[in-house]
């Protein structure tokens, strides 16, 4: 169970509609040193039913690869597609 606030990130694609990984470490550090506690990548912001599935897994990987660098306390939590 996650306990202290949590953000679903909106997933940022370029303007070629590709995944934006650079932005997703952005915006997962961001909230990292804000105080987050935990992250909901490829959450409820509206955006993942048009997700390719390779998209949502390095969503997801590039979120957790900066969860673990950036020493956030209680990890992700993902939403289906």
């Amino acid at each position: 169970m996650f306990t202290g606030t949590g953000t679903a990130l909106v997933t940022p694609f370029r303007t070629d509609g590709s995944l934006d990984e650079n932005a997703v470490r952005s915006l997962v550090k961001r909230q990292i040193d804000a105080g987050i506690n935990f992250l909901v990548p490829c959450g409820t912001t509206g955006e993942s039913p048009t997700l390719a599935h390779a998209e949502h897994l390095t969503s997801v990987t590039k979120s957790n690869n900066e969860v673990t660098i950036g020493g956030l306390l209680d990890g992700i939590t993902v939403a289906t597609p």
